[in-house]
């Protein structure tokens, strides 16, 4: 479960980044720093997770890491 606020505040982030700059990874990074400034524990934020589909597989992004599956 997420936080309704906190949730649509992320979703308008990243999509507003990602079209504006193409970067789905540097948008993803910014929505998420935006939320975590505004809401501090990781109840609001912490289930945001980034999947990058790739010729060899999927990497995961969430937080400062990406793992490569």
């Amino acid at each position: 479960k997420v936080h309704d606020s906190a949730t649509m505040e992320f979703m308008v982030g990243f999509y507003a980044e990602w079209l504006k700059s193409g970067d789905k990874i540097k948008a993803f990074d910014l929505a998420r720093q935006t939320v975590r400034a505004k809401y501090k524990l990781p109840y609001y934020w912490g289930a945001f997770i980034l999947l990058i589909e790739k010729s060899s597989g999927f990497s995961i992004k969430f937080d400062e890491h990406i793992i490569s599956v």
